[in-house]
């Protein structure tokens, strides 16, 4: 008896399952045996859906791109008309993207490598193994080497045009266009000069640089003197001194700093800007009174301060924040009770439409687009936005429930790691659960409703008609009229 009991329900989960996993509508077909494998085909939008092993196995298909994921190994993506393409492997440690002229490859964070073509034509690579290797190449032959820190030669890095080195920090020297700098036990000796400018330095016992008609710089006994002058060519020449810890001021014709025992007191007067600034000391307290300014500030318990159209308030620092900002075109507003609750809103006035996002973290995150589009999903255990990174390759994963409406007004939902799948477009509505009911509807004129994957089914497809029970037992009815 038990024998047969067994051999009974066998054949009911063989049947209800291989015998009816197969359907197929107007225009959509299906194939599900989830969670080993799942396939769905939309003909009239061009879209491909398949799973295998869900969550781990999974590729999308659309007229506009493709993607294929191994979770949580790697995500393949396409961008068909762009020929744009892109993997992500083991995120975030490793990145690939190209596309007709670029190519970029992340290993972090150790390994980086680009390759691209210049609007002249010229094709340039660079690559980076951290903390020794260096390299470019070029067509034209600029490339450059380096192994740190036996010596080697960059170019345009930090801000230079060269950088050579050897036996790094024993000796380096830079060029920017005609200004050379020469570095020995770097940063005690330097020397530099160009037209114009130079400077040497035997740091920190002193130093000293300079730029005719624009800036010197002196400084002895580093960081405790310090001299400065800025912007001499200007109409708002600076002057700068430093003698910490006991004094310090910088002064202009617009601006007036001065510092006592500093951090303990600083006075800003900027009569440019108009308005005056208090620090006793920082940053514990300030007080920011001007024309379109206003700051108060008890750090960390609360602090105010308003310049213009924007406004930025926090309370028991870093735990909430708070800010306001109206350029006119579009406003903004964010609030952050850290690490449970994030939301953000932006609103265009003129044009009568809004955006927002909002996390309730680890529970929910909420976003919707100026285009009225809607993402909702719970669980949402990151406390940042990374939708093409970590969400993208890990969500899967966590995600319990998820709705999304795009701006066409079509609904989408699925729970339970897909157990439950809902969706209702303009022309169609399907809901299912899955193996225990799912219902199909398109236009008005074809539906099938199926439960246990075939115990009962019903089909209507424009005048044809049709009932199933036990899966094998079909009774079809054909309709003469219209």
């Amino acid at each position: 008896m038990k024998k047969g009991v067994k051999a009974g329900i066998t054949l009911l989960l063989m049947c209800s399952v291989w015998g009816t996993a197969y359907a197929r509508s107007q225009s959509n077909s299906s194939f599900n045996l989830w969670p080993l494998l799942y396939y769905e085909g939309k003909e009239e939008a061009g879209t491909e859906t398949g799973e295998f092993l869900w969550p781990f196995i999974s590729f999308e298909s659309s007229p506009e791109e493709y993607t294929y994921a191994f979770r949580p190994l790697f995500i393949v993506s396409k961008e068909k008309k762009k020929l744009l393409r892109e993997v992500q492997f083991l995120w975030p440690l490793g990145w690939y993207k190209s596309t007709p002229e670029k190519k970029k490859l992340r290993l972090f964070p150790f390994f980086y490598y680009n390759k691209y073509t210049l609007p002249d034509g010229e094709e340039k690579s660079d690559y980076t193994l951290l903390p020794f290797f260096f390299g470019s190449h070029s067509d034209k032959g600029d490339g450059y080497f380096a192994f740190f820190p036996l010596g080697g030669r960059l170019n345009r890095w930090l801000g230079k045009d060269r950088v050579r080195f050897f036996l790094f920090p024993l000796y380096a020297d830079t060029a920017k266009r005609d200004y050379r700098s020469w570095y020995v036990l770097w940063p005690v000796f330097s020397f530099a000069k160009g037209k114009g400018a130079g400077a040497y330095r035997f740091w920190p016992l002193f130093g000293h640089g300079y730029k005719t008609g624009e800036y010197s710089k002196t400084f002895v006994l580093w960081p405790f003197f310090n001299f400065q002058k800025a912007g001499l060519s200007g109409d708002n020449p600076s002057e700068s001194l430093m003698m910490l810890p006991f004094y310090a001021y910088q002064r202009s014709p617009g601006n007036r700093t001065e510092a006592v025992l500093w951090p303990f007191f600083t006075y800003t007067d900027n009569r440019r800007e108009n308005y005056k600034e208090w620090h006793l000391p920082w940053p514990i307290f300030s007080r920011t009174r001007g024309a379109d300014r206003r700051g108060d500030e008890l750090w960390p318990l609360w602090g105010y301060r308003r310049k213009g159209d924007r406004e930025r308030f926090y309370a028991f620092w870093p735990l909430y924040w708070s800010m306001k900002e109206n350029s006119g075109e579009v406003e903004k507003r964010k609030n952050i009770v850290l690490p449970v609750y994030w939301s953000e809103r932006e609103t265009w006035p003129e044009e009568n439409k809004s955006a927002s996002y909002t996390r309730v973290w680890p529970l929910l995150s909420y976003e919707r687009g100026k285009d009225g589009a809607l993402k909702l999903s719970i669980l949402s255990p990151l406390w940042f936005r990374d939708r093409d990174g970590f969400q993208k390759n890990y969500s899967s994963f966590w995600t319990l429930y998820e709705y999304r409406k795009d701006r066409e007004g079509n609904r989408f939902s699925k729970g339970l790691w897909r157990l439950y799948r809902h969706e209702r477009t303009k022309r169609s509505h399907s809901l299912e659960l899955i193996h225990l009911f799912a219902y199909q509807r398109e236009g008005k004129e074809n539906i099938r409703f199926s439960f246990l994957k075939g115990l009962f089914e019903y089909k209507r497809r424009k005048e044809k008609r049709a009932l199933r029970f036990f899966y094998f037992l079909r009774f079809p009815h054909y309709l003469s009229g219209g």
